[in-house]
């Protein structure tokens, strides 16, 4: 499944993240990313808490201006993001039954 950016709506998918970006470039996904979110310049993805990215490539470092569905859409995925907390698996289900 598809998790998308909350800043632009990038979709990647989260499995690819997790194993290719993250672990096979030496970070500990459980210690260093899923507890309190963190920034990665050198691949340049931030993540927050549980995971869910802040930024991606596609737009870190940039301001992005959203149109009113798609800030919406934003909003409703931090809402859910703080609502299923460590379930990522639960929030992408969600994010992909409401269309967001």
């Amino acid at each position: 499944m598809d998790m998308k950016c909350m800043k632009c709506s990038e979709p990647y998918e989260w499995f690819y993240i997790r194993d290719e970006i993250l672990i096979d470039n030496g970070y500990d996904y459980y210690d260093e990313v899923k507890k309190d979110g963190k920034d990665f310049p050198d691949l340049q993805f931030k993540f927050k808490r549980n995971c869910y990215i802040a930024e991606c490539p596609a737009c870190y470092g940039k301001k992005i201006k959203q149109d009113e569905k798609s800030e919406a859409n934003s909003e409703m995925r931090e809402a859910l993001a703080d609502a299923l907390g460590d379930d990522v698996d639960g929030f992408m289900a969600e994010c992909e039954d409401f269309g967001l």
